[in-house]
């Protein structure tokens, strides 16, 4: 999760710089973080936003919130 969170960074900086280029001001800049995540064996993705507060315990919580609670209970 490490890697993707650091993906996710990445793309964001890119994104935000390009919409400031364009003359958009910061408090205009707002990002959602959604992973594409499926069963092992599966050909069909389901979109998961990051719940806050996630667990300590769980594989999938990044900065952006914890991802497998979203796939598996939602």
């Amino acid at each position: 999760m490490a890697k993707i969170e650091d993906e996710a960074c990445k793309i964001i900086s890119i994104c935000h710089e390009e919409l400031s280029s364009q003359g958009f001001s910061d408090d205009a800049i707002s990002y959602d973080v959604y992973l594409n995540m499926r069963y092992k064996g599966t050909d069909c993705a389901l979109m998961c936003t990051g719940v806050r507060g996630k667990s300590d315990n769980s594989r999938f919580g990044t900065k952006f919130g914890d991802f497998e609670q979203t796939f598996l209970h939602k």
